[in-house]
């Protein structure tokens, strides 16, 4: 099997949540992000566990993305999985995704059975 991870772009075509809607929970107000298009749309994800703390991202911290069907492997990336939505780090080989935290958590998936959601662009925490 080759391997294709060498900071090889993802790109994904824009496909439907599983049941055509992405479900809101609630309705959260964010500042402006900066360098934005006015036709880019965001939306943001609480943080559930420590898997990214080496990142300096914790439980209950809001990820604020962008939606995108394109990212790089050194971006976090918000992905839909077979167990639901998370945020990681990616890399595509011939056939499959690896998500990881750049640490000791990985998991490889069929390249049919995520779609990325998108692209990390920061990081609030309510105090």
């Amino acid at each position: 099997m080759e391997n294709n991870s060498t900071n090889q772009p993802i790109n994904f075509k824009e496909t439907p949540a599983p049941n055509g809607f992405w479900q809101i929970e609630k309705f959260r107000t964010i500042r402006v992000v900066k360098g934005a298009k006015p036709s880019d749309k965001f939306a943001s994800v609480p943080v559930c566990g420590e898997s990214l703390k080496n990142h300096g991202i914790f439980d209950s911290d809001i990820l604020i993305f962008k939606f995108t069907d394109f990212a790089t492997p050194s971006r976090l990336c918000i992905w839909q999985t077979p167990g639901g939505i998370t945020a990681k780090y990616a890399r595509r080989e011939s056939e499959t995704i690896t998500l990881h935290n750049e640490g000791d958590w990985k998991r490889e998936f069929p390249i049919e059975d995520v779609q990325l959601v998108g692209v990390v662009v920061r990081v609030e925490r309510d105090i």
